[in-house]
């Protein structure tokens, strides 16, 4: 079975993506690549969890809870838009909390999915530049944002 759009952009952009990056893995993935030197992975489905463990990640299975993550330590998260909109709103707050100064938030998604939003929330929350990507025929937006570092305001 081959992966959807947003599935290949993601494998693409962990392919590419600095050495500590974590990797936030919710339902809406279809193929799990093999672990590059530094990644880390969370996920709240212990399905994943059981095939990200067997592709060799270094993978924490919890609820997307990121108290064990050392505060604007993380050069990278790469995120595909999550199902759950309160979940959306959560990892785009985390990643204030845990990216480091000029730390990226890859941010995955389709038009249809409310994308486009999400980066304009990001954007703000981290106070950082936004660059939408178009890929693969149809809107794929990855935001890399720049951590600011304030831990403050809420989206």
């Amino acid at each position: 079975m081959s992966a959807d759009l947003a599935t290949q952009f993601t494998l693409q952009l962990l392919s590419k993506a600095p050495k500590n990056t974590l990797w936030c893995v919710d339902e809406n993935i279809s193929q799990i690549p093999l672990p590059s030197a530094g990644h880390q992975a969370l996920t709240n489905r212990f399905d994943l969890f059981q095939q990200l463990q067997a592709r060799n990640w270094p993978v924490v299975f919890n609820d997307f809870d990121f108290s064990e993550i050392e505060p604007h330590s993380l050069e990278a998260m790469v995120v595909r838009l999550p199902k759950e909109k309160a979940l959306a709103h959560h990892l785009i707050n985390q990643a204030a909390i845990s990216l480091a100064p000029e730390g990226l938030l890859y941010l995955i998604g389709d038009k249809s999915e409310g994308i486009r939003g999400f980066n304009k929330r990001a954007q703000t929350r981290l106070g950082g530049a936004l660059a939408e990507q178009k890929n693969f025929r149809r809107p794929m937006v990855r935001a890399d944002l720049s951590s600011a570092c304030s831990d403050g305001a809420a989206t």
